[in-house]
């Protein structure tokens, strides 16, 4: 199949373009108060999301490749 025509392809690499902004916005704010400006409890927090971000990020971006390697697109 034309790769340019794939729906689910672009769909895909969609999903791993946001997953992989949200992720880097989520390592961004953790650089920016990796100073000790939170207090340990809100750090935690902040942690925890970016680490399910990263989560995303790499489901999102194997989902894509797996999704062009069984359809060769």
């Amino acid at each position: 199949m034309n790769d340019r025509c794939c729906e689910e392809k672009l769909r895909l690499l969609s999903s791993y373009r946001n997953a992989a902004a949200l992720y880097s916005a989520r390592v961004a704010l953790m650089a920016e108060i990796a100073g000790g400006l939170l207090p340990k409890p809100e750090f935690a927090r902040l942690s925890k999301a970016e680490s399910l971000a990263h989560e995303k990020c790499i489901e999102a971006r194997e989902c894509f490749y797996k999704h062009m390697e069984e359809h060769g697109c």
